[in-house]
């Protein structure tokens, strides 16, 4: 739910057949390496048939990410094309799978509530003639869906001398242009004498898409799959684009459990196995492994549980980057084994509200919040405080989401005020400053946004200059001149928000 500071990084456009100057239509990173589009813009790209049962193509996909100065490549997902509906909620939607993963750039977030009527958005795309610039269009989005649970989006009274959505826009993200956040993908548009009109499928029915292709993908290898590309980064901390940091700590921790079995003098060969294939970027047979382990040692009995509840951690945080469904089963199980470990609910939580199941999440964050509160973990409090106001936030609950993301920012207030030099603790309370200003601005207070904003950008700023070198660090300092940015020019502030933006440019720059 966080603002999406940089949404023409994430956004690339397809080619037309045949024209490679022309544009087909667009698609956006919603993953390292997976690009949601319409099934139509890759029939244009590819010069395929418009056959309503057109089978999902083979051929390979070129992309140009212009605002990152990228071409990359990918093809149509397995269970990952939709070309036309066949009595399916689901279609004209493309899942494609890159060959490369974009670790460095963080992915479009998508809302999980519907968006209230009348909601001032923007799609971020470009027509032929417009790909090196880019184009934003400012549309309204009307009160009812459509029979197919679309949306329609209008273009906004008043804005006359603006872009209007237009044939080459298909698969372009539809942004809400108070967060951000991408609530749609436009697949359809409608235009003649006085009728400028589009149509965008909603993210509840992408995030569909993608929970269809989770469950029914097998795992093919390439490059984007290898872990062991992604295992320096498991010394860095992560913005938003990677796992949290107790996560990497998790990832560690497996690594050396596999590391310190491998070294026994009668290691058993599927340990062994299990690390080579890690070490060629390959998860799968590392997480049988622990599956296998917490199924043994669970019909082993009560006196295996706790052993049982190691190996479904261990499962859950090796699926926890690219295999929801899997992590949320290791999780589970280990919350059932050993149900007084506050952070496996923790993450729990969090993988339920990343597959949109909100119950589920704030029932396991309850679980998670009883027992820290029970032995007095304040950081855990903390961190679940937030982690509530991100259910209430998703929920649509603006007061509630802002009451516990306030009692989050008192605790990080006291941490970070015991122990200064202590930057987790400084960044949890610039991460509490930053999202009471998310919901601020969201109520329409642009006043109080930009004063949470500020406070948390005073935090970076010291961070930052305790570490020059510190890219974690470099890209929170960017993100907050982004988002006094976003304010400053929602409150008519051009000059001010253009010196926060060329801040965040040359920081990006470096």
């Amino acid at each position: 739910m966080r603002p999406q500071a940089n949404a023409n990084h994430t956004v690339a456009w397809l080619a037309q057949h045949g024209q490679p100057e022309a544009v087909a239509g667009h698609g956006f990173l919603v993953a390292p390496d997976v690009v949601l589009t319409c099934a139509h813009v890759v029939r244009d790209h590819l010069g395929l048939s418009e056959a309503p049962d057109l089978p999902a193509p083979s051929e390979v996909i070129s992309l140009r990410f212009e605002g990152l100065q990228h071409n990359a490549t990918g093809r149509v997902a397995p269970s990952g094309w939709w070309p036309s509906s066949g009595g399916h909620e689901l279609a004209d939607i493309a899942i494609i799978l890159l060959d490369d993963a974009f670790d460095e750039v963080d992915s479009v977030g998508m809302v999980l509530a519907v968006p209230p009527p009348d909601l001032a958005c923007y799609v971020f795309g470009a027509t032929t003639g417009y790909q090196a610039t880019g184009q934003t269009v400012e549309a309204k989005l009307a009160i009812n869906p459509n029979n197919r649970g679309w949306r329609q989006i209008d273009a906004r009274p008043g804005t006359y001398a603006s872009y209007f959505v237009q044939p080459g826009f298909s698969g372009a993200p539809v942004l809400d242009a108070i967060t951000g956040s991408v609530w749609g993908m436009v697949n359809q548009i409608e235009m003649g004498e006085g009728l400028r009109v589009a149509f965008a499928m909603p993210a509840e029915l992408l995030r569909k898409a993608l929970r269809v292709v989770r469950a029914r993908q097998t795992p093919v290898p390439r490059p984007a799959d290898d872990l062991a590309r992604k295992m320096p980064l498991l010394d860095k901390l992560h913005d938003g684009a990677g796992p949290p940091p107790e996560q990497l700590a998790q990832l560690r921790w497996v690594l050396g459990v596999l590391a310190d079995q491998a070294r026994e003098p009668v290691a058993k060969a599927s340990v062994k196995h299990a690390l080579a294939r890690l070490a060629e970027g390959k998860r799968n047979a590392a997480m049988a492994l622990f599956e296998d382990s917490m199924r043994a040692q669970e019909q082993a009995g009560q006196a295996a549980f706790a052993t049982a509840a190691a190996a479904a951690r261990h499962l859950g945080a090796l699926a926890f980057d690219d295999n929801t469904a899997k992590a949320i089963e290791g999780y589970q199980t280990a919350t059932r084994l050993a149900p007084e470990d506050v952070r496996s609910w923790i993450f729990l939580g969090r993988l339920q509200l990343r597959a949109g199941n909100l119950a589920a999440a704030e029932q396991a964050y309850g679980q998670a919040l009883s027992r820290a509160q029970a032995v007095d973990a304040e950081h855990d409090i903390m961190a679940l405080g937030i982690d509530l106001g991100d259910v209430q936030l998703a929920q649509g609950k603006l007061a509630d989401a802002r009451g516990c993301y306030e009692g989050a920012q008192a605790i990080a207030q006291r941490l970070a005020a015991q122990d200064p030099g202590n930057v987790a603790w400084q960044r949890d309370l610039s991460g509490s400053h930053d999202r009471i200003g998310d919901v601020l601005q969201a109520e329409g207070d642009l006043a109080g946004a930009l004063a949470a904003y500020q406070a948390s950008h005073a935090i970076r700023q010291r961070l930052a200059a305790q570490d020059p070198g510190n890219v974690a660090w470099q890209r929170d300092l960017s993100i907050s001149h982004d988002r006094i940015g976003d304010v400053q020019r929602a409150e008519g502030d051009l000059a001010g928000a253009l010196a926060a933006y060329q801040a965040s440019h040359a920081i990006r720059q470096r």
